[in-house]
Order: C-alpha cells, then sequence, then structure tokens
C-alpha cells in the first residue's frame, strides 16, 4: 500500500538539511591568496587614502542635500505666505498659514542644525 504524501515531514526534512548542506558548501572552500588583497586595487582611480575620499564625496553629499532642503524650506514659506494670502477673513485658514509659515522656520533651523552637527562629526575622523 502506497504511503500518502506528507508535506510537514518533507518541510521538516528540507528545513533540516538545507543548512548542513550551505555550511559544508561554504566551509569546504579553501580561501584563496586572491582574497587577501585588496578587492579594489583593479578600480580606475582607486587610492589607499580612503578617508580623503569618502570627505570628498560626504561633504558633495552634504552639499545636495542641503541645495534641496534648502529649496525645500523656501517652497513651504512660500506655500504658507501664499496660503496666508488667500485666508483673507476666514480665521481658522489664517491660523493655519500662520502655522505653516512658523513649522517652515522651525524647518529651516534644523536644516541649519543638521549642517552644524554634520561639520562637528566630520571633526572626528580629521
Amino acid at each position: 500500500m502506497k504511503k500518502p504524501f506528507n508535506l510537514k515531514s518533507k518541510l521538516n526534512f528540507l528545513f533540516n538539511t538545507l543548512p548542513i548542506l550551505g555550511a559544508a558548501m561554504v566551509l569546504s572552500h579553501p580561501i584563496s591568496a586572491s582574497a587577501a588583497t585588496d578587492p579594489f586595487s583593479k578600480v580606475t582611480g582607486y587610492s589607499k587614502k580612503g578617508s580623503a575620499g569618502l570627505f570628498k564625496d560626504m561633504n558633495a553629499l552634504l552639499t545636495t542635500i542641503m541645495f534641496f532642503a534648502g529649496f525645500w524650506v523656501i517652497a513651504c514659506l512660500i506655500f504658507a505666505g501664499t496660503k496666508l494670502s488667500a485666508a483673507q477673513t476666514n480665521p481658522q485658514a489664517r491660523a493655519q498659514a500662520f502655522g505653516g509659515l512658523a513649522m517652515a522656520c522651525v524647518g529651516g533651523w534644523v536644516v541649519y542644525k543638521c549642517l552644524t552637527i554634520a561639520g562637528f562629526v566630520q571633526g572626528f575622523g580629521a
């Protein structure tokens, strides 16, 4: 008589066998001598002065982020100012506009302080 298909036992076998096979595959290969060399040595323009290049790239990234953050703050100020000018006699819309102006100013202050914090953190790498 044929035994019925038991999915639970097949999954147990699979999940118990795969980690053993994976460990055997990883541990059975010896580490080649090329693994001890620098993997980035074949990249054009690569030098072993990693921190100088890293700071150059991070400064470029910081400048780009600050550029977009500044435009975002200006856009928020313009949007809140437009909302304030459109409020006219509606006190609820006027309060929302003043709240938007305040939050845009707080956002600008946060962006400025992020620049200060980034400069402080950059000083640790020097």
